[in-house]
């Protein structure tokens, strides 16, 4: 998120925490807003590769909402390849699993056994990780992940 952006919160960008992410929710710039922290997030992740993530008006582009070609992850990052879609409305549990059949049963061009799945959301997802394990055991994608305001502060 740019300085300007996060400002506009009135917040701190070296200061934000989970509960002004899950506040930013609520407004519609955070459609947009979301791609461009969690980029920048990945962007100063170290090995992250072939990182593209549209951001702001990007967003609106048909496709993932974040692709990376590969690295060798983080305890945030997946290794290897992953997809990236993104939430923020007030129920992530809901937009996680239509996204999750969406792209599981049209995953334009990924390799689902050879590629993370990974769902990002500025909201606190209490059940986040166990809908991510659930998802996992069905077996389809390499890894299923959820980066929820708690994990993206982290």
């Amino acid at each position: 998120m740019s300085s300007g952006a996060v400002a506009s919160f009135g917040m701190n960008p070296e200061l934000v925490d989970a509960t002004a992410l899950d506040q930013m929710a609520d407004r519609l710039v955070a459609r947009g807003l979301l791609p461009h922290l969690v980029r920048r997030l990945l962007g100063a992740t170290p090995g992250v590769k072939g990182l593209v993530m549209p951001a702001e008006e990007g967003i609106a582009a048909h496709g993932f909402d974040g692709v990376i070609a590969g690295g060798a992850g983080s305890a945030w990052v997946p290794a290897g390849a992953s997809v990236w879609e993104m939430g923020t409305g007030k129920d992530p549990r809901d937009k996680a699993q239509k996204d999750y059949v969406k792209r599981t049963a049209e995953p334009l061009g990924a390799v689902p056994a050879e590629t993370a799945f990974v769902f990002a959301t500025p909201r606190r997802w209490e059940d986040g990780q166990d809908w991510a394990t659930t998802r996992q055991q069905d077996g389809t994608w390499r890894e299923v992940a959820v980066l929820d305001a708690e994990r993206l502060h982290a």
